[in-house]
């Protein structure tokens, strides 16, 4: 959000590919904005950059837009917990609580009846 002409307005944050560096730099983010920088000669590999940082306890070393940060680990689904009559499963990558596929094993019938599934349901 930003103000123009005196009114708050909605405006697209400018990223790395709206940029275009002259040779001997490369773009980084740096405090939300895009930014040419002089590119070193031999950048530490992420390993390295990340040995040289110290995160504090609930986060882990992360290189992010070519730059070593703390981050919260990404949530697994051994990090989850999810509710009664839900399981979890990676969704596109991420933990997320879906419902149990019904069964017929609490299910009572009436008699002359049967429980039966039909598609997972």
């Amino acid at each position: 959000c930003k103000v123009l002409n005196g009114w708050p307005r909605c405006v697209r944050v400018p990223s790395c590919a709206d940029l275009r560096c002259p040779s001997e730099t490369s773009c980084r983010v740096t405090h939300g904005w895009p930014k040419c920088v002089r590119m070193a000669r031999d950048a530490p590999p992420a390993a390295t950059a990340c040995a040289n940082l110290s995160c504090k306890s609930g986060t882990e070393c992360r290189v992010v837009e070519g730059v070593p940060r703390c981050v919260p680990p990404t949530p697994t689904c051994a990090t989850v917990n999810c509710l009664d009559g839900t399981t979890c499963r990676l969704v596109e990558g991420w933990p997320k609580c879906v419902p149990n596929h019904p069964t017929c094993h609490a299910v009572r019938c009436p008699v002359g009846t049967a429980c039966q599934t039909l598609g997972g349901w």
